[in-house]
Order: C-alpha cells, then sequence, then structure tokens
C-alpha cells in the first residue's frame, strides 16, 4: 500500500510501489544500480522520491489507515467490513478505490 511521489522533473507524479519497479526497470542506470531495491533506498535517501503519508482514522474503535481521508460513505461501508472479520479491504467509489487496513 505504500506510495510514492516525485517533484523532479521527468519522474514527476505519484507512484505505487509497482510502478516504481516499472521506472526502474525503464529509466534506471543498471551499471550503477543493479537492484531495485538498492536503486530505491538511493532515490529516497536523495530525495527523488518521497514517501507519500498514510491518513489514520478511527473507525468503530479501529485505527484505518488509507491514502486519502475518507467521508461517511467509505467509513460505513469499512465498518461493515469489520463487522465480519476483515482487516483490509478496499471500497469503491465514483471517483476513487481507496484500500485499507488496520494499523
Amino acid at each position: 500500500m505504500k506510495k510514492y511521489i516525485s517533484y523532479e522533473e521527468g519522474s514527476q507524479g505519484e507512484y505505487a510501489e509497482e510502478e516504481m519497479n516499472e521506472f526502474y526497470r525503464s529509466m534506471a542506470n543498471k551499471e550503477e544500480y543493479k537492484t531495485f531495491k538498492e536503486w530505491k533506498t538511493d532515490m529516497l535517501k536523495s530525495g527523488v522520491f518521497e514517501y507519500l503519508p498514510l491518513i489514520e482514522t478511527i473507525v468503530w474503535g479501529y485505527t484505518i489507515v488509507t491514502e486519502i481521508p475518507i467521508n461517511r460513505y467509505v467509513k460505513n461501508k469499512i465498518k461493515d467490513s469489520l463487522s465480519v472479520g476483515y482487516i483490509h479491504g478496499r471500497v469503491k467509489t465514483n471517483k476513487y478505490v481507496i484500500d485499507w487496513l488496520v494499523k
């Protein structure tokens, strides 16, 4: 569920872990960076990429972690999932697909 962001020209935007891996495969200097892990560590240390902060919200007594703030509709969907024992899931709205998990 980790996401990353870059403000650098040529790599501007938000990236999921899989997209970071694709970026490495297509753009990274393989002579300098032999592995994805090595490249990602250096990109985070140098500030080319940053972790996107996660949002914590209390739902039904649980701390829920999401990538964006959630509204009442999403909270109710999460509550329904919690009531049957789920500790993570995905809620689809008209605009977003929101992954969530219990911290």
